[in-house]
């Protein structure tokens, strides 16, 4: 390989008087060069197709989160049931004695907590059911009065520490298509969100009526209501709204929405705030 170098012209003179200035000046060329190269060339690679294939669809991530929710919720339920059944056979034989009296109250707190547990494990199964499709329900033609009386009853202990009047206005009979277990699942969160908002000395009522083929089912208190911009979103899953009417996990509402919708029924809340709520649902006549 010859290498070619190229001379620059030099520079002119300097004359005496002028400042000393140091400049270079490079100049680069390609040399001309005809003669026969050696070596090795490093030649570019021919061009190649390159295959391009879509991507995989990017699978579900596994919903570890609500298959734990569903399972501890169901396994919770029989150490639940232990206690409740555990507190109510020592307030039946617990007794009557004045002086005992503290002692049986604490018993009833352990019951009401107990049955506030076990709601909110059954609102996490339902919603995991509601998740995999819906709430199963099996309707059959059932009075409509026990089974509020019942509903009521189940809340009375809740009603009489907070010292509320809980009633119910028996209506003419009613016979309804419904799951009476469902049903009673949604009285008992309307009746203890009820419950949970109306103050001492105030009350809270169930009624039925008959309204053309369906029964109209209504749970009031007088409590203070529930602002008009929460009405919208009152069903709204783990929706609590400003003053945090729903206790909770704020499941209890969507899930009576649900419930009754599987029945058939509507179900909606009115309320204006000062003056209390009524939630009314419907049902089918059997």
């Amino acid at each position: 390989m010859r290498t070619t170098r190229r001379l620059l012209p030099a520079a002119p003179a300097r004359d005496a008087a002028t400042p000393a200035r140091r400049r270079a000046s490079v100049r680069l060329a390609p040399a001309a060069d005809t003669a026969p190269r050696t070596g090795a060339w490093i030649q570019p690679a021919a061009p190649r197709a390159v295959e391009m294939h879509p991507a995989a669809p990017a699978q579900p991530a596994p919903r570890w989160g609500d298959e734990a929710v569903a399972a501890v919720s169901h396994d919770l339920r029989n150490p639940l049931n232990s206690i409740s059944l555990a507190a109510e056979l020592l307030q039946r034989a617990w007794p009557a004695d004045p002086a005992l009296l503290p002692e049986r109250g604490l018993l009833d707190a352990i019951l009401v907590s107990t049955e506030q547990m076990r709601r909110m494990v059954m609102d996490l199964l339902d919603q995991s059911r509601l998740d995999a499709g819906g709430i199963p329900v099996c309707p059959q033609p059932v009075e409509l009065g026990p089974v509020l009386r019942a509903a009521a009853d189940s809340q009375r202990l809740v009603a009489q520490q907070r010292g509320v009047t809980l009633a119910v206005i028996d209506a003419v009979p009613c016979p309804v298509l419904a799951d009476d277990a469902r049903i009673d699942q949604v009285l008992g969160n309307l009746v203890g969100n009820a419950l949970a908002h109306t103050p001492h000395g105030g009350r809270v009522t169930i009624a039925a009526e008959r309204v053309g083929g369906q029964v109209r089912v209504s749970v009031s208190d007088t409590g203070p209501g529930i602002a008009a911009d929460d009405l919208d979103r009152i069903f709204d899953r783990f929706w609590r709204g400003g003053e945090c009417r729903g206790h909770g996990a704020g499941l209890g509402l969507s899930i009576a929405q649900a419930i009754v919708e599987a029945h058939g029924g509507r179900i909606h809340a009115e309320s204006t705030p000062g003056q209390g709520a009524t939630f009314t649902f419907t049902l089918p006549l059997a």
